[in-house]
């Protein structure tokens, strides 16, 4: 009995170191597995935090960029006030140019009428003092050749 029960020990101490070995390869499974899972969650909050700040410089540039688009926006509209400050402006002059333009022809028109007016009363009047001129001599031709011949009666 006491073999039987020795043999019965060394059986159960056998199985026991069994059990002992596989529960070893188990713990030691399982510490490589947590171990594995460890380095497996740093991998992620490594990745979490890279993302993060990832995330923080895209919020960041897109601060920038909304700002940048802003500030885009507001010299846009300063540049559309000016450039229809410009144009009415432009439409002004080129009407008031228009209008000198049309001043200038109407003056031009009415000038050259004036001109041919007085040239046509200045030619009027020259021909007059001709014709008056011509007279005068006439007359003093004829004043001369009177005394001429006056004259040659008188001799």
């Amino acid at each position: 009995q006491i073999q039987k029960k020795q043999e019965e020990l060394d059986l159960l101490s056998f199985e026991s170191k069994e059990m002992e070995a596989i529960l070893n390869e188990d713990l030691e499974k399982l510490k490589s597995d947590m171990v594995q899972r460890e380095d497996e969650i740093k991998q992620r909050k490594e990745e979490i935090e890279r993302i993060s700040n990832d995330r923080d410089q895209l919020s960041s540039n897109l601060e920038e960029v909304e700002s940048s688009l802003v500030e885009t926006k507001l010299k846009n509209a300063l540049q559309m006030e000016e450039l229809e400050s410009l144009q009415h402006k432009y439409k002004t002059e080129r009407n008031r140019c228009a209008e000198l333009e049309q001043n200038v022809d109407n003056i031009s028109a009415q000038k050259l009428t004036e001109m041919k007016a007085g040239s046509a009363a200045e030619r009027k009047l020259d021909l007059k003092k001709i014709a008056e001129l011509e007279q005068m001599l006439t007359d003093k031709e004829e004043e001369i050749k009177k005394r001429d011949a006056e004259s040659s009666k008188l001799q």
